[in-house]
């Protein structure tokens, strides 16, 4: 999108002040375009962040993240994964054919005495994806079963970015069941939905299912 520089200054005054009032010690980004911009709105907030951009979408949007300590530890991750198959021995068809979009940001540092892990995610959004042709470019939906296959793939999609980072959320546990283990941005999907329940963890009184923050923060 091409906005005037007078917009973009607009929006780099407000992030900037919004931002500088927050003033969290990491704050994680959805829908960061133009790391350029990002630089400035950290001048310009006075706050001196480090930070780190994910690998974006095949439209340069991405994931990042925003911190003070030098002791974070930042790393992109692929958002997409496996799927899970109906039947032992059989091989996953459909998960190595569904492409990455904005990579998942994986952030280690410490709180407290502990380690504190910390998975910045935007699933995608719930609209029907097109089938696309052998050269990559999309195929019109122009008939209600098209547009029916199309919410198929979208959910296909969104499950197996949730199942990517219930295997993050796993990793991080693996020899640190003391660990912080927080995973935040944008899930497009409220908390009864399959999506945020698979990252939560549904079986309650495992170690590792995780709880709303804000049951626990005031």
């Amino acid at each position: 999108w091409e906005h005037t520089s007078d917009f973009v200054e607009q929006r780099v005054n407000h992030f900037a002040k919004v931002f500088s009032e927050i003033n969290a010690d990491i704050l994680f980004l959805q829908e960061v375009a133009s790391e350029e911009v990002l630089k400035r709105i950290i001048k310009k907030s006075g706050i001196d962040y480090l930070y780190f951009i994910a690998v974006p979408d095949n439209h340069g949007v991405g994931n990042a993240v925003i911190y003070k300590s030098k002791n974070c530890v930042c790393e992109s991750v692929p958002a997409k994964g496996s799927l899970p198959v109906f039947f032992e021995g059989d091989e996953d068809t459909i998960g190595p054919r569904i492409w990455s979009r904005r990579d998942f940001i994986y952030l280690k540092t410490t709180y407290k005495g502990k380690s504190l892990y910390c998975v910045g995610i935007h699933i995608k959004a719930n609209f029907a994806m097109p089938e696309k042709s052998s050269d990559g470019k999309e195929i019109e939906m122009n008939t209600n079963v098209l547009v029916s296959d199309g919410f198929i793939r979208s959910a296909f999609f969104r499950l197996s970015q949730a199942r990517k980072v219930r295997q993050v959320v796993d990793n991080c546990f693996l020899g640190d069941e003391d660990a912080y283990v927080m995973v935040l941005g944008d899930f497009n999907s409220d908390n009864k939905n399959a999506i945020f329940r698979g990252i939560q963890g549904n079986i309650k009184l495992l170690p590792d299912s995780l709880i709303s923050a804000f049951d626990t923060i005031s």
